[in-house]
């Protein structure tokens, strides 16, 4: 092909066209064809994507060989196309696919699937993963007084009672109950009087019963 009034090879960046070498006007197009505006080649340590040549593959692909390859449909970054970075908005990271919702034991913190902090948790706040809303159907919900959520079993055990799947507080000083209002057992040296444990020894006209 004529090159600069020389017939000679077209050198990189240069095409053939009516055995005349024209310059590729992609940049870092090292061969076109057709016509001068469509790449097939880029230069070494850049990619072609859509007819342009990127030093790094834009999100939703992936190197591969001289050209960039696009991820799953669901990943907004890959290494490969068979498994994801990171997901599109709407879904989280698991075992490097994307899903819609996380496991049981998971929520989704940051795009990402993570691991709820509560033994036996099937489903806590995304926000703050050692908050539990619903335990394992073998388990009870139970939030003790300090804030802190745990999934137990058999029962609540003392000072606390079941309604449904959860366990909550019974009345203050009382040790055993059945609902929120009365209580069957006191702690310590409380003394049970008209449902609650209020005193250390029973009112006047009373007599303590073990």
């Amino acid at each position: 092909s004529l090159y600069e009034q020389i017939c000679t090879y077209c050198p990189l960046g240069y095409s053939s066209f009516n055995r005349v070498c024209l310059q590729c006007e992609v940049e870092n197009c090292i061969h076109c064809s057709q016509k001068t505006t469509i790449c097939d080649e880029c230069r070494i340590g850049t990619y072609l994507y859509n007819n342009t040549c990127y030093q790094t593959c834009p999100d939703g692909t992936y190197p591969n060989g001289k050209i960039c390859s696009p991820c799953l449909d669901e990943c907004s970054l890959c290494s490969n196309g068979k498994s994801c970075l990171s997901c599109k908005p709407g879904l989280s990271l698991f075992e490097k696919r994307c899903i819609d919702t996380c496991p049981d034991g998971m929520a989704p913190v940051d795009g990402i699937c993570k691991n709820c902090l509560v033994k036996d948790c099937k489903l806590c706040n995304s926000n703050d993963l050692s908050e539990c809303f619903e335990c394992n159907p073998t388990t009870y919900l139970k939030k003790w007084y300090d804030g802190k959520y745990e999934c137990v079993e058999p029962d609540c055990g003392p000072e606390f009672y079941l309604e449904g799947k959860k366990c909550y507080n019974c009345l203050p000083n009382c040790h055993e109950c059945k609902d929120p209002d009365s209580c069957l057992v006191c702690n310590g040296t409380k003394v049970l009087y008209d449902n609650r444990c209020e005193e250390d020894t029973c009112p006047q006209g009373y007599a303590e019963k073990d």
